[in-house]
């Protein structure tokens, strides 16, 4: 069992390496219940320079438990170090992940550095997104940090603002920061949008758009077309108009962008048309496997009857597309029909794979059933 003298030990050890032995001795010893360690143990926490032992703290911390250990860990949510922050999620009970909030505003309130108020706001965005309902985040904190002079604050505060329960200041404080001069802060908008706008934030839609025309970074155009599509999870007519915004996007330098517009069009893209499914043929060819494969599970969806213009990129693709790729193929030559089609079906229905050749068989069968 761990003892007064075993933390004395750690906090007198001047060799890093070996106080973080120490620290992962002690940590595996202590006895759950065991309240006299904490005050020395949340001392240390915050005093000691290695993030490796902080994080064991974290941990040593979490098995004693109780309140005062939880305020310890409570206060490593906003530590400098990412892999102490991490140490300490993984401590903290998500029951308690509300009682965090008031500390953690203090933190931003009072912290004369940037950075824990930076990471204290990190923080309690984590906080909204693991609870995956409305939590009492502190609006008006996050809304005077939204304005704070230091770059990587402001970003913080607009990323976390986004999951605040009042829709409207949300969404008003995330556009806000989307028009901001440091490229970090519109992309931390971008992303905070991504990760907690929905359905309901609809009527913020024409104002994304717009900041997705503008947007200088490619991280804050991939994060905006996630956004979009979080939206339209819920379908209108006027998604449709959408479509141009994605098609043009299907072009980008960025494969990360290119990725988040075949999630759009997969979303609001309608049935059969034809001038989309040439832009999603010429993906086909993307140099990225994954984006390939995204292309051709939309045209195995969208692509209109009699569209055989599309074959020859169809064919194309066979050779370097694995086999969900390939059975998407199958499914797309279906959907075109006629005889032009029968030559790459057969080719497919001998694929080794059998998921890839019962749609080619099947496609296959309705054509010469007639029904194509």
């Amino acid at each position: 069992m761990a003892s007064e003298a075993d933390v004395a030990a750690i906090e007198q050890e001047p060799d890093a390496h070996r106080r973080a032995l120490k620290m992962a001795a002690l940590a595996g010893n202590v006895a759950a219940g065991d309240r006299t360690l904490v005050p020395r143990l949340a001392q240390l926490l915050e005093r000691d320079r290695d993030p490796f032992v902080r994080a064991l703290l974290c941990r040593a911390l979490a098995r004693i438990g109780g309140g005062g250990a939880r305020d310890a860990i409570v206060v490593a949510l906003a530590d400098t170090d990412a892999h102490v922050r991490e140490a300490a999620w993984k401590a903290l009970d998500p029951d308690d992940d509300e009682l965090a909030i008031p500390l953690l505003t203090r933190i931003v309130e009072s912290s004369r550095g940037p950075d824990p108020r930076a990471m204290a706001l990190h923080a309690l965005r984590t906080i909204a997104a693991r609870a995956g309902g409305p939590v009492a985040l502190p609006a008006e904190v996050i809304a005077f940090a939204a304005r704070d002079p230091d770059r990587y604050v402001r970003a913080a505060a607009a990323r976390a603002a986004a999951f605040l329960p009042d829709r409207s200041r949300a969404r008003d404080m995330v556009v806000a920061a989307l028009d901001d001069d440091e490229g970090w802060v519109r992309e931390s908008a971008a992303h905070g949008a991504a990760e907690g706008f929905g359905p309901s934030d609809r009527p913020v839609l024409p104002k994304l758009c717009d900041a997705l025309a503008f947007a200088r970074e490619d991280a804050t155009r991939l994060h905006l077309l996630r956004t979009l599509a979080g939206i339209c999870a819920r379908p209108a007519a006027e998604d449709r108009s959408l479509v141009g915004i994605a098609r043009g996007m299907l072009s980008a330098s960025d494969a990360g962008v290119r990725a988040a517009a075949l999630l759009l069009l997969g979303t609001i893209a309608p049935e059969g048309d034809s001038g989309l499914c040439d832009d999603l043929a010429i993906r086909l060819s993307d140099e990225r496997p994954e984006i390939r494969g995204a292309a051709a599970r939309l045209l195995a969806d969208l692509a209109p009857q009699g569209q055989t213009q599309l074959i020859a990129k169809l064919e194309a693709a066979v050779a370097q597309g694995d086999p969900p790729t390939r059975r998407s193929i199958a499914r797309a030559l279906r959907r075109i029909g006629g005889r032009a089609t029968e030559p790459l079906l057969r080719q497919l229905s001998q694929d080794p794979e059998i998921a890839v050749a019962r749609a080619a068989a099947e496609a296959l069968s309705e054509l010469f059933s007639g029904s194509a």
